[in-house]
Order: structure tokens, then C-alpha cells, then sequence
């Protein structure tokens, strides 16, 4: 079985806690610059089930920096965003990314899926009218995904009000977003 898995996957595997603290706010080395905003396991911190000792702790007293797997490109150049995995701490993430630079959107302009997971997708329903109300943000996606959001709710209403504009995209074939960024998914079987 294939699924689109982009090199940060490993992120997640890894299961290394991750600290996410403000910004710092400083010149950026280069106008392109990568923001990771979560390393978690889909269903997030604490883990629903988890009995051991470090999900204990965390039932008592919740750290609110640990996110679910995500990334983030920020374009100082085009004053753009992007980000990868629409997740249940998609609006904290947001927030996260949009302070690199005051003049930062706060919604990005392309949300990338890597694969179906619903950890990876569930995010997306902050873009329909109960939230933020978006208007055709891009959301790129592999056909089998892009089929699941277009005919399958609530998904689908947010395609049909037009909140988000799913994009086709094809395993080794570069997305040119501006001149420069290019994404390139990579596609990787599982065993």
C-alpha cells in the first residue's frame, strides 16, 4: 500500500518530545524557513488509552506545547505560509506560525495532506462556516484523498461552500508555489 509520506514524517516516528516555545523574533538566515509545529502521534498529548506513568502526568497537569505532527513554511520573500497536516491543533499551530512575522496571514495560503490518517485531515473542518468561514484556501492532496474530501461529509460541504479548494497533486511531481518554493511529494510504500 502507498501513501504520500513527505520526509518530515520521521518527525513523528521519532517520538521525541517536542517543546514548542514563542518564536524568537530575529532576521531570518534565509527567506525560506521551515517551523516545526508539532511531533505527536495523531491523537495527541495525553494519548486517549495511554496508562503509562508520562500520560499520568500529563492527565493531571496538560502541556500545552506538545501538538500533533505538523510543519510549516514560511516565505519571508512573498510574505506566504504553508502548512503540512491540518490537525486537531491546527489553530494554536496557525497562531505559532503566523507570529514568525507580524505580516504573516494568519491562514496559510496551501495546506498540504500527506496521507489519511485523521489526525492528518481532521484540522480542516476550523476553515468551515462554525470557525473561521475560509474562502477557497488550497488544500493539496493525492487523488484517492482529494476523492475522499470532495464526496464524503463534512468534507464535502467545505468544498461546496467553497472553503477549501482541493488541489490535485502527483507522487514525484514538483508543486512550483512561487519562485521560491517548490514542493515535491514522495511517495513511500508501508509494510
Amino acid at each position: 500500500m502507498k501513501r504520500l509520506i513527505l520526509a518530515f514524517a520521521c518527525l513523528s516516528i521519532l517520538g521525541c518530545p517536542l517543546v514548542i516555545k514563542e518564536p524568537v523574533k530575529h532576521a531570518p538566515i534565509s527567506p525560506i524557513e521551515l517551523v516545526v509545529l508539532g511531533n505527536l502521534q495523531d491523537a495527541g498529548s495525553p494519548h486517549i488509552g495511554c496508562t503509562k506513568s508520562c500520560c499520568a502526568k500529563l492527565f493531571k497537569k496538560p502541556d500545552t506545547n506538545r501538538k500533533v505532527v505538523s510543519l510549516g513554511i514560511v516565505d519571508y520573500f512573498n510574505q506566504t505560509t504553508y502548512l503540512f497536516e491540518a490537525t486537531p491543533d491546527m489553530t494554536s499551530q496557525l497562531k505559532i506560525l503566523s507570529k514568525q512575522d507580524t505580516a504573516l496571514p494568519e491562514l496559510p495560503n496551501g495546506i498540504f495532506l500527506t496521507h489519511a490518517h485523521i489526525g492528518h485531515y481532521a484540522g480542516l473542518m476550523y476553515l468551515g462556516k462554525e470557525a473561521i468561514n475560509a474562502h477557497c484556501t488550497p488544500v493539496y492532496a493525492m487523488p484517492r484523498m482529494q476523492d475522499f474530501l470532495t464526496s464524503h461529509g463534512p468534507w464535502s460541504q467545505l468544498v461546496m461552500l467553497d472553503n477549501i479548494d482541493v488541489l490535485p497533486i502527483k507522487a514525484n511531481e514538483p508543486i512550483l508555489l512561487n519562485d521560491n518554493l517548490t514542493v515535491t511529494p514522495i511517495p513511500s510504500s508501508t509494510s
